[in-house]
């Protein structure tokens, strides 16, 4: 049963003279009464958010009906979106509700070793601090709070990570298991963004226009011929095999090609972006 829930992030700004960092913390903390379902509504998330580099912090204390000292297995998942064509299908099967695919995640195992993955390569996880806390058990200790055992035992564990690149608003989902098939796998009422620029859309687009290959000295020898006649741009398009005519300032693309002020690969992208528009 998952019974406490902490967050921190650690921020280190520079002070405004450059001579000091400062080391800023953020801690939320939730507490769960036992068999009581975590509540995912709209109105009860917490927007967190923190920027690259940033420690971030999620804490989870756990207690169980058996010894916690034998718990196997506990796990962190977050940035959901939908699975990437080329992530490998063995990391591919942690989802939300949503049913979108989590692509960094950290799974600690007792017996074996850790699993830490992220698809994008953005997220570093540390080793994550296990400790384990033991109540003293008086006249007044309620029945359901004790283990098999008759005693209160809690487990507690840290999972760090830092980002280094953005992230959109995601849920995170935490589990545990003992060795008895007991689990839990729940989304926490929070979400996490990642501030930072957007990432770069390297999607293809079919439809882009593109100039033909041109070996460069018989284009500046084209280029050339064209600048000493009319500088005509309709020559022009023909030259560079642009359909239709290109926008009259275009010339001055060529003439500035042929006095080297810029290079023939630049004309040739500054002519693509005009095609494309």
């Amino acid at each position: 049963r998952l019974v406490k829930v902490q967050v921190g992030i650690t921020s280190n700004k520079n002070a405004s003279d450059d001579s000091m960092i400062h080391v800023l913390k953020e801690d939320y903390i939730w507490n769960f009464p036992i068999n009581a379902p975590l509540s995912m509504r709209d109105d009860d998330i917490t927007k967190i958010t923190a920027n690259p580099g940033d420690e971030i912090e999620i804490t989870l204390d756990v207690t169980d009906d058996k010894s916690v000292h034998l718990l196997p297995i506990s796990g962190i998942y977050t940035n959901f979106m939908e699975r990437p064509n080329n992530m490998n299908l063995f990391y591919a099967n942690n989802f939300d509700n949503l049913k979108q695919t989590s692509t960094s995640f950290y799974e600690w195992y007792r017996n074996h070793d850790d699993v830490a993955y992220d698809y994008a390569d953005t997220v570093t996880w540390s080793n994550p601090a296990i400790s384990y806390t033991q109540f003293p058990v008086t006249s007044e200790t309620r029945f359901y709070l004790l283990n098999d055992e008759r005693v209160i035992e809690h487990f507690v564990i840290s999972f760090k990570m830092k980002f280094t690149d953005s992230m959109k608003p995601s849920q995170i989902w935490v589990s545990a298991a003992d060795y008895y098939g007991q689990t839990f796998k729940v989304p926490l009422p929070l979400t996490l963004e990642i501030l930072g620029d957007e990432p770069l859309d390297f999607t293809s687009h079919l439809n882009q226009k593109v100039l033909g290959y041109f070996n460069e000295p018989v284009l500046l020898s084209m280029l050339y011929q064209w600048s000493q006649s009319s500088q005509d741009v309709s020559e022009l398009s023909s030259i560079l095999g642009v359909d239709g005519e290109l926008p009259q300032w275009t010339a001055n693309l060529a003439t500035w090609t042929v006095e080297e002020k810029i290079t023939s690969g630049e004309m040739i992208i500054a002519i693509e972006h005009v095609i494309n528009q």
